[in-house]
């Protein structure tokens, strides 16, 4: 009995480093972006016809735990918004544009989420258009959110990115990039029912 109270105790003090997983402090994200392109590089895979979910799978886990770096822009009413200003709150970053209807479908339930979260998350859609053409307005319903006009240069001149296909950010109060999704694969080759799902995990990080 004595040798059995004697390993309850050293288990006791063993379990916080059993099962636990070391939590690395987030890194800027445009350093980490640097490393992340350098092993997931798209157009090298593109030109191999390698590029597949997987490849965007690792990329996404590579930029997590990322410090969003400090990005000013305007919505398209012309109000001054930037990275700063939303830190304290939860958000995320949305690229879209009015060519497939997936995109609708996101918005809609990412207002949806926002709404039911009043005051603890905001989203930010960021407009991904051609600039020949005028910037589409956001879909009928959906103008609580931000809306920003050439959103997708927010992406490539302010965090560094070239994202030539649809991408979602999920960013925590502190300003950590906790998660984030990529490309047609996870968009729209999933069914509306398994983005919702995809989203919801992505929110879950960022609201816990």
């Amino acid at each position: 009995m004595k040798y059995f109270f004697q390993f309850i105790v050293v288990m006791a003090c063993l379990f916080p480093f059993i099962g636990c997983k070391r939590t690395e402090p987030p890194v800027p994200f445009t350093e980490k972006l640097a490393l992340c392109d350098s092993l997931y590089n798209f157009d090298q895979l593109a030109e191999a016809g390698k590029l597949d979910k997987s490849s965007f799978v690792k990329y996404e886990e590579c930029l997590c735990n990322t410090i969003v770096p400090s990005v000013q822009f305007k919505t398209d009413e012309g109000a001054d918004l930037s990275t700063d200003k939303l830190k304290g709150k939860s958000y995320i970053f949305y690229t879209w544009n009015d060519r497939q209807a997936g995109f609708a479908q996101d918005l809609s339930y990412l207002k949806k989420l926002r709404d039911e979260n009043k005051g603890k998350l905001e989203v930010v859609a960021l407009s991904m258009f051609d600039p020949a053409i005028l910037p589409p307005p956001l879909p009928t319903g959906l103008g609580s959110m931000y809306n920003i006009t050439f959103g997708i240069e927010v992406l490539r001149t302010g965090f560094g990115l070239n994202p030539n296909f649809p991408m979602a950010l999920f960013i925590d109060s502190k300003g950590v990039v906790q998660d984030i999704f990529t490309g047609y694969t996870y968009n729209f080759r999933l069914s509306e029912q398994e983005r919702r799902e995809r989203i919801d995990k992505g929110v879950k990080k960022i609201l816990k």
